[in-house]
Protein backbone atom coordinates (compact mmCIF):
# COMPACT_ATOMS: atom_id res chain seq x y z
CA UNK A 1 0.00 0.00 0.00
CA UNK A 2 2.56 2.44 0.83
CA UNK A 3 4.84 1.31 -2.46
CA UNK A 4 1.02 2.26 -4.59
CA UNK A 5 0.66 5.61 -2.30
CA UNK A 6 4.39 6.86 -3.33
CA UNK A 7 4.29 6.33 -6.57
CA UNK A 8 0.21 7.42 -6.98
CA UNK A 9 2.15 10.82 -5.55
CA UNK A 10 4.97 10.85 -7.72
CA UNK A 11 2.54 10.79 -10.72
CA UNK A 12 0.81 13.74 -9.03
CA UNK A 13 -2.24 11.60 -8.09
CA UNK A 14 -2.17 11.80 -4.88
CA UNK A 15 -5.76 11.90 -4.35
CA UNK A 16 -5.32 7.72 -5.26
CA UNK A 17 -3.27 7.14 -2.38
CA UNK A 18 -4.74 4.63 -0.01
CA UNK A 19 -5.00 5.52 3.80
CA UNK A 20 -3.48 2.72 5.65
CA UNK A 21 -5.17 3.15 8.32
CA UNK A 22 -8.56 3.86 6.71
CA UNK A 23 -8.40 0.75 4.83
CA UNK A 24 -7.27 -1.64 7.74
CA UNK A 25 -10.34 -0.29 9.43
CA UNK A 26 -12.45 -1.10 6.73
CA UNK A 27 -11.57 -4.22 6.17
CA UNK A 28 -11.36 -5.05 10.04
CA UNK A 29 -15.58 -3.97 9.87
CA UNK A 30 -16.11 -5.72 6.85
CA UNK A 31 -14.29 -8.81 8.39
CA UNK A 32 -16.33 -8.54 11.64
CA UNK A 33 -19.55 -8.53 10.14
CA UNK A 34 -18.96 -11.62 7.95
CA UNK A 35 -17.71 -13.64 11.01
CA UNK A 36 -20.72 -12.53 12.63
CA UNK A 37 -23.01 -13.64 9.97
CA UNK A 38 -21.55 -16.99 9.81
CA UNK A 39 -21.65 -17.48 13.11
CA UNK A 40 -25.64 -16.67 13.07
CA UNK A 41 -25.98 -19.12 10.13
CA UNK A 42 -23.86 -22.09 12.44
CA UNK A 43 -25.91 -20.51 15.50
CA UNK A 44 -29.51 -21.18 13.10
CA UNK A 45 -28.43 -24.92 11.72
CA UNK A 46 -27.50 -25.94 14.90
CA UNK A 47 -30.90 -24.59 16.60
CA UNK A 48 -32.96 -26.23 13.49
CA UNK A 49 -30.82 -30.00 14.27
CA UNK A 50 -31.93 -29.56 17.56
CA UNK A 51 -35.52 -28.98 16.53
CA UNK A 52 -36.08 -25.63 17.03
CA UNK A 53 -37.12 -24.22 13.59
CA UNK A 54 -38.59 -20.59 15.60
CA UNK A 55 -35.33 -19.76 17.19
CA UNK A 56 -33.22 -20.46 14.34
CA UNK A 57 -35.27 -18.15 12.26
CA UNK A 58 -34.79 -15.81 14.66
CA UNK A 59 -30.92 -16.15 14.63
CA UNK A 60 -31.29 -15.35 11.20
CA UNK A 61 -33.91 -13.28 10.15
CA UNK A 62 -31.90 -9.76 10.68
CA UNK A 63 -29.31 -10.74 8.50
CA UNK A 64 -31.87 -12.00 5.92
CA UNK A 65 -33.78 -8.74 5.93
CA UNK A 66 -30.41 -6.80 5.62
CA UNK A 67 -30.12 -8.61 2.65
CA UNK A 68 -33.17 -7.81 1.34
CA UNK A 69 -32.93 -4.00 1.97
CA UNK A 70 -29.00 -4.42 0.39
CA UNK A 71 -30.33 -5.95 -3.03
CA UNK A 72 -33.39 -3.91 -2.81
CA UNK A 73 -36.12 -6.46 -3.06
CA UNK A 74 -39.71 -5.71 -1.99
CA UNK A 75 -40.63 -8.01 0.50
CA UNK A 76 -44.41 -8.68 -1.44
CA UNK A 77 -42.75 -10.02 -4.25
CA UNK A 78 -42.83 -13.54 -4.68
Amino acid sequence: MEACGRIAAEHGESQLAMDRVAFSEAVKAEASAKAEFVVALARSKMLDDFGEPDAADAVIKPYFLAGLETSKVEENTT
